[in-house]
């Protein structure tokens, strides 16, 4: 009997050292199946040209020139003047001798500016606001009847880049192409919207500036009065 209980013993422990080691090779399977060896690749590819970078913005850059050819002053003139009160226009009088400095009564004077895109600009379009008072410059006008008797007139000749520029005086208004931009009103007169202009500099914009002070029972109260009318010119791309 000791020894059939001996060699059940050993016959049972041979059976679970069978299936624990059958177990065991089930495990490894397994962890065999999940460690496999795998060949891995990666390819990129990068938004670029020629080795440099291939995605990038536009510009829109208006440039003005106050010191254009319509008055003698030569074409060197482009630059960019984003803020109030902005390039400085230089008036010539309808009458030789006249002074907008000592402006009178009935008497008119011509002040030009020139705009274009920059060379490497996209197209717009640009609008002429109303005055406004030109920051930083000290003035003498009470109660502002001054900049309110002011009348102005603007138009505008749009060219080619290489195209001799127009003269700004009163025939101006007058030319054939001519575009009528503000027809006549106060310094706060907004002009015709969206007038457009072309990229790359291709076109130059000739604005043409005229203001007279109306000869009448007010304006002959108004001596020794100073204004500085400051217009902004808001250019939008296209």
């Amino acid at each position: 009997m000791a020894l059939n209980r001996t060699t059940s013993v050993s016959k049972s422990l041979r059976r679970r050292r069978i299936l624990a080691v059958l177990a065991g090779g089930l495990v490894l399977g397994v962890g065999g199946t999940m460690t496999l060896a795998s060949w891995t690749d990666s390819e990129w590819v990068w938004g670029g040209a020629d080795g440099g970078p291939g995605i990038g913005t536009s510009e829109f850059v208006v440039l003005q020139n106050t010191l254009s050819p319509t008055n003698g002053e030569g074409t060197t003139g482009w630059v960019e003047e984003p803020d109030n009160p902005g390039g400085e226009l230089v008036f010539s009088p309808l009458t030789a001798g006249d002074d907008i400095l000592a402006l009178t009564p009935g008497e008119t004077f011509y002040a030009p500016v020139a705009l274009k895109t920059s060379d490497a600009s996209i197209a717009g379009t640009v609008d002429l606001l109303g005055a406004l008072p030109a920051t930083g410059v000290v003035i003498d006008d009470p109660a502002g009847t001054l900049w309110t008797s002011l009348q102005v007139r603007v138009a505008l000749e749009i060219q080619a880049a290489a195209d001799a520029a127009p003269t700004c005086d009163q025939a101006f208004f007058d030319a054939a192409g001519v575009i009528p931009i503000v027809a006549a009103g106060g310094v706060g007169s907004a002009g015709a919207p969206d007038q457009p202009i072309s990229g790359g500099g291709d076109d130059v914009h000739y604005y043409c500036f005229e203001i007279s002070l109306p000869d009448n029972a007010l304006t002959q109260t108004l001596q020794g009065r100073t204004v500085a009318p400051a217009w902004q010119f808001l250019s939008t791309s296209v």
